[in-house]
């Protein structure tokens, strides 16, 4: 118990203290900027999403230049709701293992649900004969085929990050 509390104390504050690095020039950036009126295509959050490379931060406005937008476009700094920054480009090794990685935890534990729903008659023909061997069954699958679509398709990963005045 003591060691659970102490980890979800350590991710916690790394996560704060990630979220303290404030944007620079030059950075790819991800911002919600307030909106007053919902869009039609988001049911239940209010806010517009979007994504560019940080041109210029002053105390109160953020110059952004959007990959559409033929001009760099100002934000005042009030009306961002949040902000990441980009951890660089996406690179299909690192997607291959994080994807990976998440496929064979959730493929390992719905084989050892189907398993344990099935009470194991419909695994012996898969070669499992017991919950932990489904499971590393349905991990294997998992890591394989979420794996693969992390290399195909990889994922740009995104830093929390703080824009109050220093």
């Amino acid at each position: 118990m003591r060691y659970g509390a102490l980890l979800v104390a350590v991710v916690a504050l790394s996560t704060t203290v990630g979220a303290q690095r404030r944007p620079e020039a030059g950075d790819r950036v991800k911002l919600i900027v307030r909106e007053d009126e919902r869009q039609v295509e988001t049911r239940f959050y209010r806010g517009l999403r979007l994504r560019g490379e940080l041109l210029s931060i002053t105390d109160d406005a953020l110059v952004v230049q959007l990959p559409s937008a033929s001009s760099p476009v100002t934000l005042v700094r009030s009306d961002v709701r949040r902000a990441w920054v980009s951890r660089g480009p996406p690179s299909r090794m690192q997607s291959f293992w994080i994807q990976g990685i998440g496929g064979a935890l959730l493929g390992g534990f719905e084989s050892w649900l189907l398993y344990q729903g099935s009470f194991g008659t419909a695994w012996e023909p898969y070669g499992a004969n017991s919950g932990r061997e489904a499971f590393w069954t349905g991990a294997a699958y998992g890591f394989v085929v979420f794996g693969a679509m992390g290399a195909i398709w990889p994922t740009e990963y995104w830093r929390p990050v703080t824009l109050r005045n220093p």
